[in-house]
């Protein structure tokens, strides 16, 4: 990574540049756009199947299927087709309601020894589900779990009863918890347990070692877990939460433009000969 520059001082102040973030877009829709979306987002609609059985059955890629399905119905309520607004908001409900009360197959349980949410085959069988009951990969899986969450309080303020933000709070607080255990706010999970500060993003990696270290390999996935995070604080009225979590993800952006896109890079960290290319780093 280049050659190691020390810095002394017995504290140090971190300023970021935050960038405009909502639910939308930073630039509203033209009517053309609008236009093109009109005949487009229907058919994506009518595509979400009705019966959940039939969705993949794991976290990471039921999480993908749930989120997919809310985002359809941001851009149908941002482009006023309420049609297929609702119909894709019918769908995530349907299909999320197994998975926050347990009767799905591959359910989710709380694991006391490490304090998080982990999947029932993940937690019997240490290859399932990407590793996900060793702790791999849960900004990745639960991202896409509060994405929906937070466009669905938005949308749909009526379907976030207590029972369900407490079943949705028990996801973010799992990879994005801003509290700690040594000043009492929470003994149930521990405080940012992907988010590594030091060294800037957040690491995919759980219990166990891998043959890449403690690695990342989906910059996007982890950028969409905290922007899931911000939205989801942002619709349930948690400010203070909502601006610490912001600060996460410009950090977290920040540094997938370092290390990872080799087409941003302001910086020396790699030879000539490898960044030339313009490619994106795999797993780092």
């Amino acid at each position: 990574m280049g050659q190691v520059r020390g810095v002394y001082g017995s504290q140090w102040q971190w300023v970021e540049a935050i960038e405009p973030l909502g639910f939308s877009g930073q630039r509203e829709l033209s009517d053309e756009d609008k236009a093109v979306l009109r005949e487009l987002v229907p058919v994506d609609a009518n595509s979400l199947p009705e019966d959940w059985a039939v969705l993949p059955p794991d976290p990471y890629f039921f999480g993908k299927a749930v989120a997919r399905a809310m985002r359809i119905a941001l851009i149908a309520d941002e482009i006023g087709d309420a049609d297929s607004c609702n119909k894709a908001i019918a769908r995530a409900t349907s299909w999320l309601a197994p998975w926050l009360d347990g009767t799905n197959p591959d359910y989710l349980v709380y694991d006391e020894e490490w304090k998080g949410v982990v999947s029932s085959r993940g937690l019997t069988d240490p290859g399932a589900d990407f590793g996900q009951g060793r702790y791999n990969d849960h900004h990745f899986h639960y991202g896409y779990f509060i994405y929906a969450a937070a466009t669905l309080a938005k949308l749909c303020p009526e379907w976030l009863t207590d029972e369900r933000r407490e079943a949705i709070d028990l996801l973010a607080r799992d990879y994005c918890n801003p509290s700690t255990s040594d000043c009492g706010d929470d003994e149930h999970f521990p405080f940012m347990r992907c988010f590594d500060f030091y060294e800037g993003h957040s690491l995919a990696s759980g219990l166990f070692a891998f043959g890449d270290s403690r690695n990342q390999e989906s910059t996007s996935e982890a950028i969409n877990a905290y922007y899931a995070a911000f939205l989801y604080a942002l619709a349930t009225e948690r400010p203070t939460i909502a601006r610490f979590v912001r600060a996460v993800l410009q950090l977290e952006a920040r540094s997938s433009r370092f290390y990872w896109h080799l087409g941003d890079l302001s910086s020396d960290i790699y030879p000539e000969i490898f960044a030339r290319g313009r490619a994106v780093v795999g797993i780092l």
